[in-house]
């Protein structure tokens, strides 16, 4: 996985280079028999029926029916990003149609379409219509935003994945690959748990919504939280999404005099952006602060994630060379490898 030496490599990735190597010998399979099901925001992008598929009933995963696109003359980090992206791809299923990844633009209506780098013409298009705003994003930071096929204008829904600069495309892109769908933590709250919660305290508050989707997460690079994560609360009355606003902002107030950080607060989000939507009028939005800082210290590394002094051309893809087995069962499920090309980055 690439990423900055002065990053540090989540262990959800490390194992997916060699899982996307692998996913060579795959066979093509038909794509119009693997129409991807709509998925419910960010919350879903990782799970099965979505972009991941079991074509043959057997409760495993074996297609992705998810396409990356990146710019004719993308950067060499925007290549990277969208290599981070298919790898964790490539880590979620037991087969995958190559190339996942190709340059320029298109319609995939029959695949999720993952779009990378603002230099990407997709994603140009879409902050040129308003669909997706990254001017909000300083240097050296990131967003991945979720785009229904109603707005993409591909046929299909969209995952955008795209920053202020490539540094800021990197790190969104790393932080999908590695920390989606959880809030950071991977022993902690997902996207979908952030979904109910909002979804139980707006009821309590008597303005039930209709629809509950994560929609956008943030990051900066080398910091280990998400900036913010956006969440789309629709409502089918005008009353009902102010009345949500209001039980909203009184919740942002105490979590400002840190208070009631018990709701709504994450150690790893920064902010909970809430953006309420009734009908055609335009959505209001309310930023409530976490109670307290973000986690300590980042994620460390897997178990037995230490260097290996005994490879050789005898062992390269055994458990005594580039692949390690922490449980001891012969089973290699991880990977300690380092790939450094040239620009002094680490893959």
């Amino acid at each position: 996985m690439y990423q900055q030496r002065n990053g540090q490599p989540p262990w959800r990735v490390g194992t997916c280079a060699l899982a996307v190597l692998f996913a060579l010998v795959v066979v093509e399979r038909p794509d119009s028999q693997n129409a991807p099901a709509a998925p419910s925001g960010l919350t879903d992008l990782f799970g099965p029926g979505g972009a991941l598929q079991d074509t043959n009933g057997d409760d495993v995963t074996d297609f992705v029916a998810a396409r990356i696109l990146v710019a004719p003359q993308a950067s060499a980090s925007d290549v990277a990003a969208a290599a981070n992206i298919a790898a964790r791809f490539g880590f979620e299923t037991m087969a995958m149609n190559l190339p996942i990844t190709r340059r320029g633009e298109g319609a995939t209506a029959d695949r999720l379409a993952v779009l990378v780098g603002r230099q990407q013409p997709d994603v140009s298009r879409l902050v040129t219509s308003g669909a997706v705003t990254l001017t909000g994003l300083a240097a050296d930071e990131g967003m991945v935003a979720f785009v229904p096929a109603a707005d993409s204008g591909m046929g299909s829904d969209a995952i955008v994945v795209a920053g202020a600069d490539d540094a800021g495309t990197l790190a969104a892109a790393t932080a999908l690959a590695a920390r989606a769908p959880y809030l950071w933590a991977l022993d902690g709250a997902t996207f979908e748990q952030l979904e109910q919660d909002l979804r139980a305290f707006l009821e309590k508050a008597g303005a039930a919504p209709g629809s509950v989707t994560v929609t956008t997460a943030s990051v900066a690079q080398d910091v280990q939280e998400w900036r913010t994560v956006t969440v789309r609360a629709g409502f089918g009355a005008t009353d009902r999404a102010n009345a949500a606003r209001t039980a909203l902002e009184r919740l942002a107030q105490a979590h400002s005099a840190g208070r009631e950080g018990e709701t709504l607060s994450y150690p790893g989000v920064a902010t909970l952006q809430g953006r309420l939507a009734a009908g055609s009028s335009a959505p209001g939005r309310v930023a409530i602060g976490r109670v307290g800082p973000r986690a300590a210290a980042p994620a460390p590394r897997r178990a037995g994630g230490g260097g290996n002094r005994s490879v050789d051309l005898s062992n390269l893809y055994a458990t005594g060379g580039l692949l390690g087995d922490s449980q001891n069962d012969l089973i290699p499920e991880r990977t300690d490898t380092v790939i450094i090309p040239a620009g002094g980055g680490e893959a």
